[in-house]
């Protein structure tokens, strides 16, 4: 599996699957043990509660991560027990019916390389960040042209007002502060000296709701793993390769401190 979620009131369990065709997402019923997929008719799927209330949010895509490839994706929000209530029925989009949001993402292929596409859930449920990667065309090339790149974007929604946002060049996994002020992403930057390239990766601070971006660079080498606190306004960072020490930032000062 790919992940196990519980709903805050733990009647719901949501389980992925990465051996299913599509890699589904199963949905356990505690009540009476009752398990169904979360249907969508797509190609790929990423799915998470809400902090405060048994909604659970999905964004599907209608195509799988290749290059070369132009897809959609839409991102919605159930409420489980209108689902249960239901009979888990569908719509004619092949979704359950009656989504709480249904948004549409436009030039959205899901990430599994650079960045993934894991929902992040603000602890007030105002607002979801979602990563994905956009095909880029060639500079000059005609509408209909291959894409000849990917770029990771993030997508925010504005869950009452229904409105999606999304800013260029963020990779996630994301995460939110625990004020839910700062969304926490990062960012790979390619230096070149004297023919060399060297890549590294920075974090990158978006202040809500202004998108204001601030850049945290980080003096660990190689690949770059953070944690953001559920408390207070911790960043810790580390390297995945190992051996560098951790990287602790306070959001509150903006100092950073290295162990």
């Amino acid at each position: 599996y790919h992940g196990t979620r519980m709903s805050p009131s733990r009647r719901w369990v949501a389980v992925a699957d990465n051996v299913g065709l599509n890699a589904p997402i199963h949905v356990i019923d505690g009540n009476d043990l009752t398990t169904t997929q979360i249907p969508h008719g797509g190609q790929w799927l990423e799915a998470m509660w809400l902090r405060k209330s048994d909604r659970l949010a999905a964004v599907t895509f209608d195509q799988p991560l290749l290059f070369g490839v132009k897809g959609n994706a839409r991102i919605l929000i159930w409420k489980m027990a209108s689902v249960a209530k239901a009979k888990y029925a569908t719509d004619a989009t092949g979704t359950w019916a009656a989504p709480e949001v249904d948004l549409a993402l436009p030039d959205a292929l899901p990430g599994a390389i650079t960045t993934l596409s894991w929902i992040a859930v603000s602890p007030d449920d105002a607002r979801l960040a979602v990563p994905f990667h956009r095909p880029i065309k060639p500079v000059g090339a005609p509408e209909d042209a291959t894409p000849a790149s990917l770029r990771p974007d993030l997508a925010i929604v504005d869950v009452d007002k229904q409105i999606v946002k999304t800013v260029a060049d963020i990779a996630g996994p994301v995460s939110f502060t625990a004020d839910g002020s700062t969304l926490v992403g990062f960012r790979r930057k390619d230096t070149v000296t004297d023919g060399t390239t060297t890549t590294t990766r920075e974090l990158v601070l978006l202040h809500l709701p202004s998108m204001v971006q601030e850049i945290l660079p980080s003096p660990l080498p190689g690949g770059l793993s953070f944690f953001v606190s559920h408390k207070g306004n911790w960043i810790v960072m580390t390297t995945t390769s190992g051996g560098a020490g951790y990287v602790l930032h306070d959001l509150a000062t903006g100092k950073t401190t290295q162990m």
